[in-house]
């Protein structure tokens, strides 16, 4: 009736499934003006024929949620907020396309294939949960279980030694010694939760100095199986609360399920995703998929930190320090099954050390 009193050229009605994708394929612009919107399938629907919508940015609508930049919202019940999002996509085609592009990205995840991935992605993670919960239970799995849970004596007396004996030395050590800076420590003080802190294995002391790096906190250390039995440095690795990493695949699931519980419990978790010490080895090498799969599968950022060593003249002398750089957290992206959102991760990790190292 409005419509008709003003003159208005507007349809209408309800159009079958083919009818619909051939209006929406003919269109150039989606505008979606509803104030009150529960379920947004209409815009769902147009962004998956490949239109930009222009939604109005009420606080009882579902629909804002899909706006992936400011330009695709407007104020509701505001023409002139409407009309100005309506002339910016025309007057601006390429603005237009870069979006479009996004958004046909962005829409993948709704689509009903990839809905079954993920439903099916959470049933084999759940029964992976309950094959590792089974294995901590048998014979070998309780002997590792055991290395991974330390009791109340033995975790005080390792905090007590970590926080008044190692930390004050090494501190000494590391000011007056090896002439170690940090930067940009803010990046783990931010964290409110648990993270993976992954850096490159340059030194044999570096994960005191990433331990220094995330101070107060005390992340959790991992080592290999060998650095325990050594006769004095495997007391300090005993005392100082590091885990040992796993040598089977019955020790693999079991620590990852263990590793896992800590960081949701908010524990920082450290792991060298390098694997090997090589001193001052200037190369970022290629990563193991262990940190970034524990991140993914806890649901926790990576916090990339590295260390680099740079000569300066002190004086008449040629002096040498550490730097260790913590990198902004990257976090997974969960709305993608766990095997992309893992090879995404390590990439975007990679592209942040170079960053880092360039630094």
């Amino acid at each position: 009736k409005y419509a008709e009193e003003h003159n208005l050229d507007v349809e209408f009605g309800f159009k079958k499934q083919d009818e619909l994708i051939k209006t929406l394929s003919e269109a150039s612009l989606y505008v979606h003006a509803a104030y009150v919107e529960i379920e947004a399938i209409a815009c769902l629907e147009a962004i998956a024929a490949g239109l930009v919508p222009v939604i109005a940015n009420s606080k009882k609508s579902a629909t804002p949620q899909f706006a992936l930049t400011e330009k695709n919202l407007f104020k509701p019940n505001d023409e002139n907020s409407l009309r100005e999002r309506i002339e910016l996509f025309i007057e601006n085609p390429l603005e237009k396309e870069k979006l479009r592009i996004q958004y046909q990205s962005f829409s993948n995840k709704y689509r009903l294939d990839y809905s079954i991935n993920l439903f099916e992605e959470m049933l084999r993670l759940s029964i992976q949960d309950q094959r590792a919960y089974n294995l901590s239970k048998s014979v070998k799995g309780k002997v590792f279980n055991q290395r991974l849970n330390s009791g109340p004596f033995k975790k005080t007396i390792s905090a007590m030694t970590y926080y008044l004996f190692a930390l004050p030395l090494l501190f000494l050590y590391f000011k007056f010694i090896l002439n170690v800076k940090f930067v940009d420590r803010k990046y783990i003080r931010g964290i409110k939760g648990g993270a993976v802190l992954v850096s490159n294995h340059v030194h044999t002391l570096d994960s005191v100095m990433n331990s220094f790096a995330a101070f107060p906190r005390r992340p959790v250390m991992t080592a290999m199986k060998a650095n325990f039995d050594l006769p004095i440095a495997g007391i300090f690795v005993n005392l100082l609360g590091a885990v040992p990493i796993p040598d089977n695949l019955l020790e693999t699931q079991i620590f990852f399920k263990h590793m896992s519980e800590k960081a949701k419990r908010g524990r920082l978790i450290h792991i060298y995703p390098e694997g090997e010490l090589i001193t001052k080895d200037k190369n970022l090498r290629t990563f193991k998929r262990g940190a970034f799969q524990l991140a993914v599968q806890s649901s926790v950022p990576i916090v990339p930190i590295h260390i680099s060593f740079i000569e300066y003249k002190f004086f008449i002398w040629q002096r040498e320090k550490i730097v260790c750089r913590v990198g902004m957290p990257i976090y997974p992206d969960l709305t993608i099954p766990s095997d992309e959102a893992l090879n995404k991760l390590m990439e975007q990790t990679t592209n942040i050390m170079n960053e880092l190292t360039l630094n």
